[in-house]
């Protein structure tokens, strides 16, 4: 393991510790203070989120458009298919551990915590974040030229598809609504 990923690993565990350990704490007083509404949402939010590997990612003319799933393919370079595979890995896992979250709180009517709160909001960062860093690497590698006339074409004619921009989204709209909806 690369010793630049070992602090991330190390901060994402604590983290985890952390939300895990917020959401499983005993507090009597908190259990008629349960607002069902809000893990109802993030759930929606984030059930969407996974989604997103099916809407279109990139639009490229001619061929039309592609999700992450199809992207994967040998068909494209290795590092589209690299990006979008830890891409995929990384939300996918966000994506999960906080429906998982929600739907323990939800079960088990424990309200959320501040420190619940600010984890689910610094995951809703890390997932705009990685949309933002996606649609970024995407474009940087349409725009680097290569060889083929009718590659660099069609490499300056993709856009990313509306899959990615919802990422960015969602990751923003569970931030906002974490902030907005008073417990």
């Amino acid at each position: 393991m690369p010793t630049s990923v070992l602090p991330i690993f190390l901060a994402i565990l604590v983290m985890l510790f952390l939300y895990f350990r917020s959401i499983f704490r005993k507090n009597e007083n908190l259990t008629n203070l349960f607002r069902p509404r809000l893990q109802i949402t993030i759930i929606i939010i984030n059930s969407i989120g996974i989604l997103t590997f099916i809407l279109p990612w990139i639009n490229l003319p001619l061929v039309g458009t592609k999700n992450a799933i199809e992207l994967t393919s040998k068909v494209f370079s290795t590092t589209i298919q690299e990006e979008v595979l830890v891409s995929i890995v990384i939300l996918s896992f966000f994506y999960l551990v906080t429906i998982i979250g929600s739907i323990i709180q939800m079960r088990n009517k424990i309200k959320k915590q501040k420190i619940t709160l600010y984890i689910e909001s610094v995951i809703g960062l890390l997932i705009s974040l990685k949309g933002i860093q996606t649609i970024i690497h995407f474009k940087e590698i349409w725009n680097s030229p290569t060889d083929s006339f009718i590659g660099n074409a069609l490499a300056m004619s993709a856009s990313p598809g509306i899959g990615l921009y919802l990422i960015v989204f969602l990751g923003i709209s569970q931030i906002v609504l974490l902030f907005t909806i008073k417990n």
